[in-house]
């Protein structure tokens, strides 16, 4: 693990200096472009003059493979798992749901939650996942310190960090809390991972009631005569419902 961290600090300070020098481009690159990733490095580097001509083939060739390098640690971070259960405990880092419990118990599966969907197919949805605190699409590094475990739930919530548009919210405003009598759609219940997920950041994955985060987290109405948007719900533990 020690060798580990090392080589993803010595990754995190080069990646840092290619980020620096390469074009957005280079960083949404797809291997059927007609023109190598290595070549758009290069004609950014010689058009902002970044570096002396002399040194832009060997400056373009070390960000590449620094790029490279990035992508292949992006596929390997759930080998941190591990790590990260011993370094922050067993429990999801926004909605705090406890992975060493078995699914079943859990209190939002266990009363089928209204608001937080995530009791349909539990045993997915409450796996841990190793996620980027800071998107990989923002530029988010794979250092430790930028990882941290999600339930599925809260991670597909998450997604790269968009904002909920606001038809979305108009859209399913009326449909939370779910009373169905079967299982929710596919759209409502992305919809309620996406809305939980930014209610919990915004009170710093806290409960609104007690301030507490030892308990599961989900989501509840502030005024129960108003609809299911962001700007009427709060964050609430088990234990305050």
């Amino acid at each position: 693990m020690a060798n580990e961290l090392e080589d993803q600090a010595d990754l995190a300070v080069r990646l840092r200096v290619a980020l620096s020098l390469c074009p957005a481009d280079a960083l949404t690159h797809r291997r059927s472009d007609r023109v190598s990733r290595r070549e758009k490095i290069e004609r950014h580097l010689l058009a902002e003059a970044l570096v002396p001509d002399e040194f832009v083939d060997l400056l373009a060739e070390a960000v590449d493979r620094t790029l490279d390098a990035w992508q292949v640690q992006r596929e390997n971070v759930a080998n941190f798992r591990e790590y990260l259960l011993e370094r922050d405990g067993s429990r999801c880092g926004s909605c705090r749901v406890d992975f060493s419990q078995a699914t079943d118990e859990v209190d939002s599966v266990r009363l089928r939650d209204p608001f937080k969907l995530a009791w349909v197919d539990p045993s997915r949805h409450l796996q841990a996942t190793v996620d980027h605190r800071e998107p990989v699409s923002k530029f988010g590094t794979n250092e430790v310190d930028n990882l941290w475990l999600l339930c599925r739930f809260c991670n597909e919530g998450k997604g790269d960090g968009s904002p909920i548009l606001l038809k979305h919210e108009l859209d399913y405003a009326a449909d939370l809390p779910w009373a169905g009598s079967v299982n929710p759609a596919a759209n409502l219940l992305a919809h309620s991972s996406r809305i939980t997920y930014r209610v919990l950041a915004r009170q710093n994955f806290e409960c609104g009631r007690c301030g507490g985060r030892d308990h599961e987290l989900t989501v509840r109405k502030e005024r129960e005569s108003g609809l299911a948007v962001l700007s009427n719900l709060t964050s609430v533990c088990v234990e305050c419902l």
